[in-house]
């Protein structure tokens, strides 16, 4: 079993997908999210409201740790990303941890109904013969920038 991450979205009208990432050997990865399917690898396509995610809303770092993954998120939107709803501010990196509860769009207002792109991360370990369920970088190396 090797090392991956995952991002199951538990929030809005598709709760129940599930990315799972697992780097290629290497330093690390970055993983990029947002609304152009085009330069994101996880393509988050908002139902009703499209400037609520941004073309490239947030890049998840890969970079290897032992035996695992250590994944930092960064925010390059500007609507926000929220990690245990407690918003992220622009261009700055957070370490997540299993567990974490990731929200991409703007904050919601008490009583409102949850995002629509709410996921929880996990780190995992997947059997190899499960690979094909694996998301790929799109965006090279890390410390590739939002371009």
């Amino acid at each position: 079993m090797l090392p991956c991450f995952q991002l199951l979205r538990i929030g809005g009208g598709r709760g129940g997908d599930l990315y799972t990432f697992h780097p290629p050997t290497g330093a690390g990865c970055t993983y990029r999210l947002g609304r152009r399917a085009d330069l994101c690898d996880v393509a988050l396509r908002p139902q009703q409201e499209p400037g609520l995610i941004s073309g490239v809303h947030a890049e998840l770092h890969a970079e290897r740790r032992g035996d695992d993954w250590r994944v930092s998120l960064e925010d390059h939107s500007s609507q926000g990303t929220l990690v245990n709803n407690v918003r992220l501010p622009r261009g700055h990196r957070l370490e997540l941890s299993d567990g974490d509860l990731l929200t991409f769009g703007p904050e919601e207002p008490p009583g409102s109904s949850p995002s629509e792109f709410y996921f929880m991360f996990q780190q995992v370990r997947v059997k190899p013969q499960d690979f094909a369920a694996i998301t790929t970088p799109r965006s090279g190396e890390a410390g590739a920038g939002a371009g």
